[in-house]
């Protein structure tokens, strides 16, 4: 079996995916079930196509596309020692891309849920988990017409995040999906598909959930994939 499963990957078919861990993947703030960027690799790629993610600081983009046999280009504006062995380059992509990369076939971004882990991912007034959420959106509509111009044409962007809500002051949903969404279209890309990413473990203490109670709260438990066409 390879580092990511290949040998056992199933593709899912519906449009919600549900994973029951991270596998074998390095611990690292956010970091991703293989299941689920393996599916947009087997969707959208072929061999020797380049991947992109400029979010890849745990290196699972690198352990996947190596699997897989697609060529990659993964940085992070912190990326683990591990990942750094493993190939992924210290870049920040707030600063627009990296010289050099290769036009990419397929771009993953998995960035900070905004403020959900700030502070965690670095102290960088430029990481996104530590920006106002103008800047925030501002950085991320920057960002979409960088790689909008570099992606081939009939290349795919795909996004993930959570909307915040136990972290805005009133306990509101911050619809970023919703956002970015508009952001990404704005940039000039074609929606493709919308996938729903429930979390498989709790993310709310006992005390959250009073609160949500008291307070008649929906919390919110899922993440949004929203996959695009250039």
């Amino acid at each position: 079996m390879t580092k990511s499963g290949k040998n056992t990957f199933k593709p899912q078919l519906y449009t919600t995916w549900n994973y029951s861990n991270l596998g074998k993947a390095q611990e690292y703030p956010g970091n991703l079930p293989p299941n689920l960027l393996e599916n947009l690799v087997w969707k959208y790629t072929k061999p020797f196509d380049v991947v992109f993610d400029p979010f890849g600081g745990g290196g699972l983009t690198c352990d996947v596309c190596s699997d897989w046999m697609r060529r990659y280009y993964v940085s992070d504006i912190n990326p683990g020692e591990i990942a750094q062995q493993k190939g992924v380059r210290k870049h920040d992509i707030t600063a627009g891309l990296p010289d050099g990369m290769p036009v990419p076939d397929l771009v993953f971004l998995d960035p900070p849920y905004w403020n959900q882990m700030n502070g965690e991912y670095g102290d960088e007034k430029t990481n996104l988990s530590n920006m106002e959420l103008n800047e925030f959106y501002s950085s991320m509509a920057s960002m979409f017409k960088a790689i909008y111009n570099k992606l081939r044409i009939g290349g795919v962007m795909a996004f993930i995040i959570q909307n915040t809500q136990w972290k805005t002051e009133d306990k509101h949903v911050e619809p970023h999906s919703h956002v970015l969404w508009t952001l990404a279209e704005k940039a000039g890309f074609k929606f493709d598909q919308l996938i729903q990413v429930p979390y498989s473990t709790h993310q709310y203490n006992p005390q959250q959930v009073e609160k949500a109670k008291e307070m008649k709260l929906w919390l919110v438990t899922n993440r949004e994939l929203v996959i695009f066409k250039r």
